[in-house]
């Protein structure tokens, strides 16, 4: 821990809080760690690929949710393992990966019916005038 984040943890717990308030301030996975900070970080990625549940199914990159899904799934088991346990880090994994997989269902089932992936066409490279 830095001197500065020492310092202020130490100031924040001689102030009159409650217990409860002074256990989150002193948890080795509390809010002056970054055990704290990247699950809410990482909730900005899960809420993103959740508004993406209403875009079109062709629009939808397969590699990401792959990506999205396998970094869930392996991230929700380490959370497990690490010390101290990050709870609230599993939780924002284990809802990455399911959206992850969601989307690769949609897609899935999408050529199943036999949809084709819609790119947008390259322009023309421009034609040069004679002059």
């Amino acid at each position: 821990m830095t001197i500065f984040v020492h310092h202020v943890r130490n100031v924040l717990l001689r102030l009159p809080l409650s217990p409860r308030m002074k256990t989150l301030i002193d948890h080795p996975a509390g809010p002056l760690t970054i055990f704290f900070w990247c699950p809410f970080v990482k909730w900005m990625i899960t809420f993103a690929n959740i508004k993406d549940f209403k875009r079109p199914v062709e629009n939808v990159s397969l590699n990401q949710q792959i990506a999205i899904f396998v970094t869930g799934a392996i991230w929700t088991r380490y959370c497990m393992v690490i010390t101290p346990v990050n709870y609230s880090l599993m939780a924002v994994n284990a809802t990455m990966g399911a959206t992850g997989f969601y989307q690769i269902c949609r897609k899935v089932k999408f050529y199943q019916q036999g949809g084709v992936d819609t790119a947008p066409a390259a322009p023309a490279p421009a034609e040069e005038k004679a002059q």
